[in-house]
């Protein structure tokens, strides 16, 4: 794993070998040699450089399906929250791929989420307007643009790029693993991508600006819209570079891309911090989402194979408690919220869904909750979820680092669902998730 910025730098020009492709490119929209971009409030963001190549890339891509196939491009995913690092980490490195002097490729990024989703996630609307993208998002690859479910279109392609991540779904399985940017835990698969840069800064949108900031000789010059979108990752996941937060990569990073950037003219460190407080005030609007809507915007799903069945696992991360939930129900009950659970479960083809849902008291002190959720239909009959319910809420009750408590004994949860209330700071989805699987393989 890597550990600085020199060693970071060092391993990036590994992601110049080409990709052993040798097929002409699409024509696709080129940036300018820096030259300034319009930020007249009138001009349509839809005529923004990187729009424009996010719009034709989108449109090669897709046009391949019916023209001979697709079995020279490269797909660029992040995670399957689609937070902005993902999205400007994706997107930055499609952008790369396919600008590179020697050997372009053809690369096209895919958000894993339907384009409706993505303004589930208040702050990417605001750093996709920043970056002068189109407001309706038309210019986006979403998964609901796909002619194929994920996992045929695996069996299609040339290969992947992870970014945000290192070991992508099980729908992928058949899509090789070309390359890695990832800033999370190392999960010791997929040894042989080259390159494979995993090191734990703040963003991956650093890693990925960093390498495209070292080789700037040896491709296109990125759009500023690119740049701006970049700062915009950084700076939501190092709050604004924050001491303790940033690491060397992310402050390298940030310097270089926002020499680039619209905003070049102003103070690095001021403009950081004040970008990060304005995508953190709105992190927090989502006064207008539905129940079904707050499970979405911050979801990472699979299925499980190494289990008894295939069991469909879902982690949703919520801001807010649940008698916050209840009060967004429709009709402002558990049982509302129940029906409004049940009705996404089985929308998204969910088993067993896990939240952690976290907030803070009148007095600052925060609060964190955990809440299992069995539901047959899917790939459970009522025995299994009865039997898979109960070996996972005693692995998970039992474990000393999750220190829970049962949340209210008086609300009626219904069958196959149980809630805690997390003791002291709590723990996220890194420290659940090993928990759930094993009792998954065990049941």
């Amino acid at each position: 794993m890597l550990k600085s910025a020199a060693a970071i730098l060092a391993l990036a020009a590994l992601f110049f070998a080409p990709f052993n492709s040798g097929s002409a490119l699409p024509q696709l929209a080129q940036a300018p040699l820096w030259g300034p971009l319009s930020t007249d409030p009138e001009t349509s963001r839809s005529d923004s450089h990187l729009s424009q190549w996010c719009n034709e890339s989108k449109a090669a891509f897709l046009e391949a399906f019916e023209k001979g196939g697709v079995g020279d491009w490269i797909v660029v995913i992040g995670n399957e929250a689609a937070d902005t690092d993902t999205m400007a980490s994706s997107l930055a490195m499609a952008y790369h791929l396919s600008h590179r002097y020697h050997q372009p490729e053809k690369a096209v990024a895919l958000l894993q989420i339907d384009r409706e989703a993505i303004d589930y996630r208040p702050e990417n609307t605001l750093a996709l307007d920043f970056a002068r993208l189109n407001s309706v998002h038309a210019d986006l690859l979403t998964l609901d643009q796909l002619p194929y479910h994920r996992g045929k279109v695996a069996q299609m392609i040339k290969g992947l790029v992870l970014v945000d991540h290192n070991r992508p779904l099980s729908y992928w399985a058949g899509a090789p693993v070309l390359g890695i940017v990832d800033h999370h835990w190392d999960r010791g698969v997929n040894s042989t991508a080259d390159p494979r840069i995993i090191s734990m800064v703040g963003s991956a949108s650093s890693l990925v600006g960093n390498i495209i900031s070292i080789e700037t000789e040896k491709h296109e010059p990125i759009p500023r819209g690119l740049a701006d979108l970049l700062l915009s990752a950084i700076a939501i996941d190092t709050n604004g570079l924050k001491k303790g937060k940033a690491k060397k990569a992310d402050r390298n990073a940030a310097q270089s891309l926002f020499a680039r950037s619209t905003s070049r003219h102003k103070d690095l460190k001021p403009f950081m911090k004040s970008l990060a407080k304005d995508l953190k005030k709105a992190q927090s609007q989502l006064q207008n989402l539905t129940v079904g809507q707050m499970f979405s915007r911050d979801y990472k799903g699979d299925v499980m194979y190494n289990s008894t069945i295939p069991v469909n696992v879902g982690y949703a991360n919520i801001p807010e408690v649940l008698d916050d939930l209840i009060e967004r129900s429709k009709n402002g009950t558990m049982q509302g919220l129940v029906a409004e659970t049940r009705e996404w479960i089985a929308a998204n083809k969910v088993d067993v869904l896990i939240t952690m849902t976290k907030a803070k008291d009148k007095k600052g002190n925060k609060i964190r909750e955990l809440i299992l959720i069995v539901e047959p239909g899917t790939n459970l009959d009522e025995d299994m979820a009865e039997r898979i319910y109960h070996t996972i809420r005693d692995e998970v009750a039992t474990d000393t680092q999750l220190s829970l408590k049962p949340w209210r004994a008086e609300k009626d949860w219904g069958r196959w669902r149980f809630a805690w209330k997390q003791i002291g700071s709590g723990t996220g989805r890194k420290a659940i998730r090993p928990i759930v699987e094993r009792a998954i393989q065990e049941w």
